[in-house]
């Protein structure tokens, strides 16, 4: 089951949303040259989060399909 949200980690879903207000700054422009190096840390940081979750909850599938079949 993907993870809870706690004080310093998103659920997958704040982390998307999170990812997607990002990106439409970056396209906007709204983001300066100066903050560019800490909002792409801050993307690889939730994307990690994602591909994390999306793991651990393909595994979950997988680990319950090979019982139920």
């Amino acid at each position: 089951m993907a993870k809870k949200s706690t004080k310093n980690t998103p659920t997958y879903s704040e982390a998307i949303e999170e990812l997607e207000g990002l990106i439409a700054k970056l396209r906007s422009g709204e983001i300066t040259l100066d903050k560019l190096p800490s909002t792409m840390k801050r993307a690889n940081e939730l994307i990690d989060l994602c591909r994390d979750t999306l793991l651990e909850v393909k595994e979950e599938i997988d680990d319950i399909a090979s019982k139920a079949f």
